[in-house]
């Protein structure tokens, strides 16, 4: 039988087929006779086709009629190459062949072509018959069509892929929002500010000895304090490492900045050669780490953190852990605290979105552990990324 080949997937045989096929690790020992016989027995069971040792149709019942389009007359004579798909690839005929032509049953997915054109699928089972030499004489082919199946897992398929792309487009969208909204806070409004405290000290200087100094004081402070509020509150909304500088830059800064502010003991381990992330994705991994540090500051009660990042396969992983009071992870998530008490809760559903995982490992006075999963884009190239 020939089919155009690409590589398939030897399945179980179906129940129906069970009286068929036999077993693929021993020889076949029907003869032509018999393989006849079996064919005019399951003729109004299952759609089936009897060949020669050339693979030319001799026989093909009803149901196969049916299920290709042909009549009997159009099919007797030729080989199944009538009906490429042009989906198989050689080694997949290949192998095929030289099952069958060894006397052994073959078995798996094949997918044909109906003379209007249609592809169909069935799983397919391959007896042949050998002749008074022990050598294949005919060669008879069992079909059970999955053409819905098929169809309903591509078009699963499509759908997943859809929602993926969607999700990616959303966060990208709000990615675009959020720096918009930082770019504006820092060159609009705290371009305000520090214009509004500029004139502020003038005229503190100008009423250094009136009753009114005191409130001007108050004032100024408001404003330093508004002032800098304002540029961490931009900063988180468009953070000052761009995706195309990759993960270990970001993380970089972000543990330098939680030392700096927070004076952490925090210790950052980054492989040398990390491929970069798709722009969501590195907002991702951003707020995940800035979140998860905030959490350290505000929750931990630690003496020594750690942040590493590596890869693993085709995924980077983010590890961040400190030896702090912990948590009972399964209790606060019972509880309803996680949100309020972790800050985790909304991560959760953005991780998701980029199709990564983030764990959390914790118990009360034996410190936490998180480990952020993040696959790469297909299209990362390799930076250096050293720490």
């Amino acid at each position: 039988m020939t089919h155009q080949p690409t590589s398939g997937t030897t399945l179980k045989p179906k129940p129906e087929m069970d009286a068929a096929a036999t077993s693929k690790s021993q020889r076949v020992r029907a003869s032509t006779r018999q393989v006849e016989q079996l064919a005019d027995l399951l003729g109004q069971e299952m759609p089936l086709s009897l060949t020669d040792s050339e693979g030319k149709i001799l026989r093909a019942n009803s149901l196969f009629c049916r299920i290709s389009g042909y009549e009997e007359v159009e099919l007797v004579g030729k080989t199944h190459i009538v009906m490429n798909s042009r989906v198989h690839d050689r080694s997949f005929m290949r192998h095929l062949w030289e099952t069958i032509s060894h006397g052994h049953i073959w078995q798996g997915e094949i997918c044909n072509r109906t003379k209007q054109g249609r592809l169909f699928w069935t799983v397919t089972t391959i007896l042949p018959g050998l002749g008074e030499d022990g050598l294949p004489r005919r060669y008879l082919a069992l079909r059970h069509e999955v053409s819905h199946e098929k169809h309903a897992q591509a078009r699963l398929r499509e759908l997943l892929w859809d929602r993926e792309d969607l999700n990616h487009r959303i966060l990208a969208t709000a990615d675009d929002e959020r720096r918009r909204i930082g770019v504006a806070l820092h060159d609009d409004l705290g371009q305000i500010l520090a214009s509004c405290r500029m004139r502020l000290s003038l005229l503190s200087n100008d009423l250094k000895d009136h009753p009114a100094q005191a409130g001007l004081l108050e004032l100024r402070q408001a404003l330093d304090e508004a002032i800098a509020r304002t540029r961490d509150l931009s900063f988180d909304l468009s953070p000052p490492v761009p995706a195309s500088l990759g993960p270990g830059p970001a993380a970089e800064w972000l543990v330098q900045k939680a030392k700096r502010e927070h004076g952490l003991d925090l210790e950052l381990n980054v492989t040398p050669e990390l491929p970069t992330l798709r722009r969501e994705q590195h907002a991702v991994f951003f707020d995940t780490l800035r979140e998860l540090l905030a959490n350290i500051v505000k929750h931990a009660a630690a003496r020594r953190s750690a942040v590493s990042l590596s890869r693993s396969n085709d995924h980077l992983l983010l590890i961040v852990q400190d030896d702090g009071k912990g948590f009972d992870v399964e209790a606060a998530r019972k509880a309803g605290q996680r949100a309020e008490a972790f800050g985790i809760a909304s991560l959760q559903d953005r991780v998701t979105l980029v199709g990564a995982r983030l764990n959390i490992d914790s118990a009360p006075g034996r410190g936490t552990r998180a480990t952020l999963t993040l696959p790469f884009a297909k299209s990362a190239h390799l930076l250096s990324n050293g720490k």
